[in-house]
């Protein structure tokens, strides 16, 4: 099934296509209509039965002719609000949205492995699902796909996927075990104080000075209460609070977001929090409303999915290095369905600046080179063969 020659001419001009059509189109959370249509389009023309989920999500099955275990396969559909600056020729005609993460990549990958795995379906151990998943950025796709059955319905064993990394060259691929991808959760704060003239604070409550101390307080919460061996992360982001110099305001707005690589940790910081606004709110005679919310575990990986996908890279061209100790404290709703399902993620390396893929993620000259689409290809299908094997293989024993 997977000898020399894995993927046709066709296979791979196929992937171009795909992903530029995507690129060329991009849609917001839950807005990417004409993206799963494509996608449902593809999937049809290959041979399969589509199913929506969770709004403009697709998921298709493929059974395959010999014993195994279900694997789910998922790849991410939506893009960002951010105004392309590049000027190829398949540049967003989306104005303010853009494909500035590598999603149109993962579902173009996604499509030719789903129509790879269905050209050698008879040799296919298992069955495997093809999640095309909506509103990875930040907007509650995984969990409404988890919500709307996800798991009921296909029940899968085992789960896998990839993101393409601009970060580093193209073929290197990032494999960690355990937690490598840090939860993602986001507060706002609003200080009630009351307004008065600048000239007489004495007959205010002043927000402002209480959402000061706050600010510095919170700053104590990694420093001082979360083990210094235990990484987390929690800032400031935006404070607003009054239009004149020498009035008072009523109230002043806090957003922020708090990172780590353990559940607990976040748990953990969500109650300091809290417990340090109530405790400004006592020292400053003022209110303040604490809305937090996880929109991202800790993205971790399970042990034997990670050594799988790490034996494969020997079997495959294009893959020039594995790394094993990738962390970083971006984060990814993957992290809901590797909660539920045992599976592994894993980053490719898809850098090069000859093709203008050197920059950020989410920035608005972001590129990817096209060359690590086809070694996404052949590490999603071999890691669908493989985990569909070794994962029966584990249960029957």
């Amino acid at each position: 099934m997977f000898g020399n020659g894995l993927l046709t001419n066709r296979d791979r001009q196929r992937l171009v296509e795909l992903r530029r059509d995507f690129h060329r189109h991009p849609e917001l959370a839950f807005d990417e209509h004409r993206t799963a249509k494509r996608v449902e389009q593809e999937l049809e023309r290959i041979g399969y039965s589509t199913e929506r989920i969770a709004g403009t999500g697709v998921v298709a099955t493929l059974k395959g002719n010999l014993p195994g275990a279900t694997v789910l396969l998922r790849a991410d559909m939506d893009a960002l609000p951010v105004h392309e600056q590049n000027t190829h020729s398949y540049v967003s005609t989306n104005p303010g949205r853009m494909h500035a993460c590598g999603h149109d990549g993962h579902t173009a990958i996604l499509l030719v492995t789903a129509e790879f795995l269905h050209r050698n379906r008879m040799q296919l151990p298992g069955n495997i699902v093809f999640l095309f998943q909506p509103a990875e950025e930040g907007a509650g796709g995984a969990v409404r796909v988890i919500e709307d059955g996800l798991i009921e319905r296909y029940q899968p064993d085992v789960c896998g996927g990839l993101h393409l990394w601009s970060d580093v060259p193209t073929g290197e691929l990032l494999v960690t075990t355990g937690p490598f991808m840090a939860s993602m959760d986001r507060f706002d704060i609003t200080v009630h104080g009351r307004g008065g003239h600048g000239a007489i604070p004495h007959s205010a409550r002043d927000p402002i000075v209480a959402a000061a101390h706050l600010v510095t307080s919170l700053q104590t919460i990694v420093s001082r209460r979360v083990d210094p061996i235990e990484p987390a992360v929690l800032t400031i982001g935006s404070i607003h609070g009054g239009d004149a110099f020498n009035v008072i305001p009523d109230q002043v707005a806090l957003s922020g977001t708090v990172r780590t690589f353990s559940r607990q940790t976040q748990k953990d910081i969500e109650t300091w929090i809290r417990t340090q606004c109530d405790a400004q709110a006592d020292a400053h005679d003022v209110t303040i409303d604490v809305d937090y919310q996880t929109a991202a575990f800790p993205t971790a990986n399970a042990a034997k999915p990670a050594a799988w996908f790490r034996e494969l890279a020997e079997h495959i061209d294009g893959i020039t290095a594995v790394r094993l100790d990738f962390r970083t404290m971006g984060s990814e709703d993957m992290s809901y369905l590797l909660d539920r399902i045992p599976g592994a993620y894993v980053f490719l390396g898809a850098g090069n600046p000859e093709v203008g893929a050197c920059y950020p993620h989410h920035h608005p000259k972001f590129e990817i080179d096209e060359a690590s689409l086809a070694i996404g290809v052949e590490l999603m299908a071999r890691y669908a063969h493989d985990a569909s094997i070794r994962f029966h293989e584990l249960a029957s024993a």
